[in-house]
């Protein structure tokens, strides 16, 4: 292999806009899940203490659910980074969440998010978290120690007030010593703020919800909806899709009047390097859903007699059933 071939091959995305065709577990977009009656509310900007302009809509600060930081009060908006089609493994993996048909959510660009101060979450283990929560709740005290110190060391104790300040919201337990070890799987992104998270419609890259919502969801967002990917979690991968529909309008190029041939000559080659590029993607990708289409036979059979199984051992229950009521 050659330097020419990694020049031509190398996938230089910048990080926040990576999607799965080129990283698998990555995903340009941050999500905030939710159920049916939520999205209505957040859409329609409802809760906000603060009169939002039109078209706008508002996620509501909560303190998270944690269970080995039950001291924790940071109120924080929590979305995730997980790909559209990992998305509804947090039904699966919450009761709370199962309960709540969390089958919606609205997502926004990641890159969007970070310049409003959306952070990762920082997941350490669980004795530090307990002290960063401890920390956070004697920041108060920290403060009023400071303002009793001499000028010079004052500025020491101000740093590490701030510190903690910033890391405390963002600090999860990885409960490593628990059965399902934390919430780790979440990939979650925090928002450090009381006044939750207002955005306009046009702010909007992806709304989850089943098919049969999306009518009602789109009158909400009437005259935005166009720009909006909809998408079934649990059925459908539109996330490549949409970045090769993406893809193909930066390979295109135009010989503008007042652009000199050089111009043009640039152009026409970082159009071929990124054509390039999309094409070993789009090879990488398919080499891999193509071991699953190999496979699909022995998939389904194994399906069947799964099922097969199933029906067969509820027939020897309801049989021992009866046999155990008489």
């Amino acid at each position: 292999m050659s330097n020419q071939d990694f020049r031509d091959n190398w996938i230089n995305t910048p990080t926040f806009e990576l999607s799965p065709i080129e990283k698998p577990d990555m995903s340009p977009f941050l999500f905030h899940m939710t159920g049916e009656n939520a999205i209505h509310a957040i859409l329609n900007g409802q809760g906000s203490e603060v009169s939002l302009p039109e078209k706008h809509g508002w996620i509501q600060s909560n303190i998270p659910e944690s269970s080995t930081n039950a001291n924790y009060n940071a109120p924080v908006v929590c979305l995730t980074e997980s790909p559209i089609f990992c998305l509804d493994f947090f039904r699966f993996r919450s009761r709370r969440r199962w309960m709540e048909n969390q089958r919606f959510g609205v997502g926004f660009s990641k890159i969007s998010l970070v310049n409003k101060k959306v952070r990762p979450c920082i997941y350490v283990e669980s004795n530090l978290c307990r002290q960063i929560n401890r920390l956070g709740h004697k920041i108060a005290q920290i403060n009023e120690l400071a303002e009793r110190l001499e000028t010079k060391d004052r500025g020491l104790v101000e740093d590490f007030s701030s510190l903690i300040n910033s890391i405390y919201p963002l600090t999860v337990s990885l409960s490593e010593t628990n059965q399902l070890q934390g919430f780790m799987w979440e990939r979650e992104w925090r928002l450090p703020s009381s006044d939750g998270l207002s955005f306009h419609y046009s702010d909007i890259e992806v709304v989850c919800c089943p098919s049969e919502e999306t009518s009602t969801i789109k009158e909400i967002l009437v005259g935005y909806e166009q720009n909006i990917q909809f998408v079934n979690t649990w059925i459908e991968y539109n996330e490549v899709t949409d970045y090769l529909i993406n893809r193909e309008r930066n390979h295109q190029f135009q010989n503008r009047e007042n652009a000199t041939n050089q111009q043009v000559l640039n152009n026409a080659k970082n159009s071929v390097k990124q054509m390039k590029r999309t094409i070993s993607e789009l090879e990488r990708y398919m080499s891999v859903t193509n071991r699953f289409r190999e496979h699909s036979n022995e998939i389904q059979e194994n399906i069947n007699n799964i099922k097969q199984q199933v029906l067969e051992r509820e027939v020897q229950m309801k049989r021992l059933e009866e046999i155990n009521n008489k």
